[in-house]
């Protein structure tokens, strides 16, 4: 197996086994492609929020220039308890995210709740997936000031 991503979230480190490069692809499931990999996790509300985990967007972008301009290349939503689950997960490593717009306005904007794995500097930072060995990503649903 390649070498191991270290991925820092709320102060735990998870450790998930990089993909053997001859699997990866693009991110972009084709009908015809093998379905090589999954992501779950679950989302809550930090410590003093009101409101609900449930119907939270969660998105998967292979790069930071779809991140940026928030165009996942797979979306989710929670359920009624925050979890959620991604199958088809093609090899590769991704950025990812949880979003809830309060407001409806379509933007990250004041009120909303989010979350995005990042390092200690606030940078996004990448999480991989490996055939057959499911990754689980939680965190906290903080507001946006």
């Amino acid at each position: 197996m390649k070498t191991t991503l270290v991925l820092l979230l709320g102060g735990v480190l998870l450790f998930v086994p990089g993909c053997d490069p001859s699997s990866e692809s693009t991110g972009v499931v084709s009908p015809t492609e093998q379905i090589p990999g999954a992501i779950d996790g679950e989302f809550t509300l930090a410590p003093g929020v009101q409101g609900t985990a449930a119907n939270v967007r969660v998105g998967l972008y292979r790069t930071t220039e779809e991140f940026t301009n928030r165009q996942p290349v797979m979306v989710t939503a929670t359920d009624e308890q925050g979890r959620y689950f991604f199958t088809g997960v093609c090899c590769g490593s991704y950025y990812i995210d949880a979003w809830k717009d309060s407001d409806s306005n379509g933007l990250i904007s004041k009120g909303d709740l989010y979350v995005a794995i990042t390092d200690w500097n606030g940078c996004p930072s990448l999480c991989s997936v490996s055939s057959g060995v499911p990754a689980s990503f939680c965190g906290q649903l903080c507001v946006v000031n």
